[in-house]
C-alpha cells in the first residue's frame, strides 16, 4: 500500500515540512516508510513529492483504507503544522477536500461563498472542496 501526497512549501519551511511529515508517518505507523523528493522549483519554494509505503498492509480492505486515511491525515496535518500546504497541482479533490478547512481556516468562507455564487445548484465538482 502506498500514497502519494504533493505538498508545497517555501524554502524557509521546506525542511521543517519534510521532517515533520517524515516523523508523523514513521513515528506513528509501524512498518511504514516515508520517502520524498523535491520537484517543481519556483523562486519562492518547491513541491515536495512525498510518498508513504507500507509493504504489508492490512488484509481486510476496509481496515487497509482506514489505515491509508490515517496515514494521509497525519502527514498532511504535519505539513500544515510546519508551514506547508496541500498541493493543488493535481487537484485537492475528494481525497483531500475535507482538509481544506484546516488549511485555509476562515478564508475557506470566501472560497465557499464564491463556489455558491458561481454554482448555486452545487453541480460543478461536488464535494471537491470539502463542501
Amino acid at each position: 500500500m502506498h500514497g502519494t501526497m504533493d505538498s508545497v512549501a517555501t524554502f524557509a519551511n521546506i525542511e521543517k515540512v519534510y521532517w515533520g511529515m517524515k516523523h508523523a508517518v514513521e513515528d506513528n505507523f509501524e512498518n511504514v516508510r516515508f520517502i520524498a523528493h523535491f520537484s517543481h522549483w519556483y523562486d519562492w519554494g518547491c513541491i515536495i513529492y512525498d510518498r508513504f509505503v507500507m509493504e504489508q498492509p492490512p488484509q481486510d480492505p476496509a481496515e487497509a483504507l482506514r489505515q491509508h486515511n490515517r496515514i494521509w491525515n497525519a502527514a498532511v496535518r504535519a505539513a500544515l503544522a510546519n508551514g506547508g500546504v496541500v498541493n493543488d497541482h493535481h487537484g485537492v479533490g475528494l481525497k483531500l477536500g475535507r482538509l481544506m478547512k484546516e488549511q485555509y481556516g476562515r478564508t475557506m468562507q470566501v472560497l465557499e461563498g464564491l463556489k455558491k455564487s458561481l454554482d448555486p445548484n452545487g453541480i460543478l465538482n461536488p464535494y471537491k472542496m470539502g463542501v
